[in-house]
């Protein structure tokens, strides 16, 4: 048997504990001074005035901030494709027209920061992947499943996941393209002072 004690020190239960008002005030302020400077704004969706179940884009009054917040968001400057990359992305994430789950979907867009179209391309597989991945993940623990069943999602989940950490890694590359890493492995300096360096890596190439 637990003793009181030690049900109420579990980590769910620490866990669950709201954050007081003036802390999370606090916090809130000394994140935003951390990040104020390098803050970037995704595109906001709301639920469409007329169509049910369908999403428009929030806009400011005048349009002027629109271009910049889907640039921003995904790094197409065009407001079509940067339209059509938001589009695909709110379908592949959710369909039931809940601008919540829309708008964290481009917030994940954003916080990648992509700064061009490509990027902006990985930034949106990246986080369908993501998003297949916790879905997948849900389902593996659902109760009531057969072994099949759990069995089936959990693959899934490791196929997104790994998935996932290819882009992760290809966006990376794509960053550091043109940038040059020099890694010496061994130095073997021979008689007379000649120096034979073995395992050089220099812009992606071994000498």
């Amino acid at each position: 048997m637990e003793s009181e004690t030690e049900k109420s020190q579990k980590p769910s239960d620490v866990i669950a504990q709201p954050m007081q008002p003036k802390a999370k005030a606090a916090w809130l302020k000394a994140t935003t001074k951390k990040v104020c400077e390098k803050q970037r704004y995704p595109v906001k969706v709301e639920a469409h005035p007329e169509k049910e179940k369908s999403l428009t884009v929030t806009a400011d009054n005048d349009g002027t901030e629109l271009i910049g917040k889907l640039y921003e968001t995904t790094g197409i400057t065009d407001i079509d494709g940067a339209g059509m990359l938001i589009t695909q992305v709110i379908n592949a994430v959710q369909n039931d027209g809940n601008p919540d789950s829309a708008n964290a979907a481009l917030a994940m867009m954003n916080g990648i920061a992509p700064e061009n179209p490509l990027e902006g391309l990985l930034s949106a597989q990246m986080t369908v992947a993501h998003s297949m991945a916790m879905e997948f993940s849900r389902r593996a623990m659902k109760e009531g499943q057969t072994t099949e069943g759990v069995d089936r999602n959990i693959n899934r989940v490791t196929k997104m996941m790994r998935t996932f950490t290819t882009q992760a890694e290809a966006l990376q590359k794509l960053r550091n393209k043109g940038q040059q890493k020099i890694t010496v492995q061994h130095v073997q300096v021979n008689h007379g002072g000649q120096a034979v360096i073995g395992d050089v890596n220099q812009g992606g190439q071994t000498r």
